[in-house]
């Protein structure tokens, strides 16, 4: 395949409010803390996209970055943030 036909994937996870605390059931980031848990929808949508997608990108690395939501070791809500390193 041509160079011209690999494409990059970035993605972007919604942390703001209106998905709701990660510890209430209904909410689209839900897990227990300390448990071995079920993907959360956001996590079964990603793989689904991302295993489709991984064939077309030509080194296989995903940028990953939150929006709405308070980094690691910060205390302000960030409009854009990495959180793959």
């Amino acid at each position: 395949m041509k160079d011209s036909w690999y494409i990059n994937m970035n993605l972007a996870i919604d942390y703001t409010a209106s998905n709701k605390d990660p510890l209430d059931p209904d909410s689209l980031h839900h897990y227990i803390p300390g448990e071995e848990n079920e993907p959360n929808d956001y996590e079964i949508a990603l793989q689904n996209v991302g295993a489709i997608l991984e064939h077309y990108a030509k080194d296989k690395y995903f940028s990953a970055y939150g929006f709405g939501g308070v980094p690691e070791g910060t205390k302000k809500v960030s409009h854009c943030f990495n959180i793959n390193g």
